[in-house]
């Protein structure tokens, strides 16, 4: 059986998010994203809280519950010191990366 994640929740959190003004001026999208998939023949959930700042920056988390084990990844550069820890293993990691798009692994 194939790997995939289907998204299957997605909420804008921030209410003035606007492509006017995402780049530096405050309507930044910061989308909170569930995935729910397979991964190896067992269910996968993903949930990924971007809350990124435009031109300031990155910053989100990434939480997976995968075979009754919880993991997670947090990724910070809106201070320009990237400030990154983890525990998603890296195959896990690989595979959100190429669903979502989300760098995960420590």
């Amino acid at each position: 059986m194939a790997n995939f994640l289907k998204l299957v929740n997605r909420e804008e959190q921030n209410e003035y998010a606007n492509s006017d003004t995402c780049r530096d001026g405050g309507g930044y999208f910061q989308p909170l994203s569930e995935y729910e998939g397979l991964f190896d023949g067992k269910r996968i959930s993903v949930c990924i809280d971007d809350t990124s700042c435009g031109a300031f920056g990155e910053r989100y988390d990434v939480y997976v519950n995968f075979n009754g084990t919880e993991t997670g990844y947090s990724f910070d550069n809106i201070s320009r010191n990237d400030i990154e820890h983890g525990n998603i293993p890296k195959d896990i990691a690989d595979f959100i990366k190429k669903e979502t798009g989300y760098y995960c692994f420590h």
